[in-house]
């Protein structure tokens, strides 16, 4: 459980429970990377369309019309013991960036993200979230999802 709390002493502090994210369908265990399909999460059904995710939460998405990253979900976020939440994004339908955090626990997607030196070419995470240059990549379609994996093998999470 998080506890939010207002600026200014307007607004009495709001609790959020946090979404337990369960070990992706796709995870590869602690040799492989997981598998996941662009084509399965591009049209998920928070945007009306008919792909369902039990093991993805979508945190974040991009319509292609330039007008910035809407939010979804951003969290509270946690995972099991042994496992790590990674962030992914479908990008134009085809292609999906993955990013390893090497956490269990992410309070705000978009803070964590922010909160990370961002690639010249692929924004925050390197999976094209924004950049420090106001860039956030929203002429493009994109799905941004929190999963829970195995980690790698000798580490492999996290920046």
């Amino acid at each position: 459980m998080v506890t939010l709390e207002a600026t200014g002493g307007q607004q009495s502090a709001v609790s959020v429970p946090s979404t337990e994210v369960p070990l992706f369908s796709g995870d590869g265990g602690s040799g492989a990377e997981p598998t996941i399909t662009a084509a399965s999460y591009d049209q998920p059904t928070e945007l009306g369309g008919v792909d369902t995710h039990l093991t993805a939460y979508l945190f974040g998405s991009t319509a292609g019309d330039s007008k910035n990253i809407r939010p979804h979900h951003l969290g509270p976020f946690t995972c099991a013991a042994g496992q790590e939440l990674m962030l992914f994004n479908v990008y134009k339908g085809t292609t999906v960036h993955t990013h390893r955090t090497g956490l269990t626990s992410i309070a705000n997607v978009d803070t964590y993200l922010r909160g990370l030196t961002p690639d010249a070419s692929t924004g925050y995470g390197a999976i094209y979230y924004a950049n420090t240059g106001g860039v956030t990549y929203s002429q493009f379609t994109n799905r941004y999802y929190v999963i829970a994996v195995t980690p790698l093998s000798g580490g492999g999470g996290g920046v």
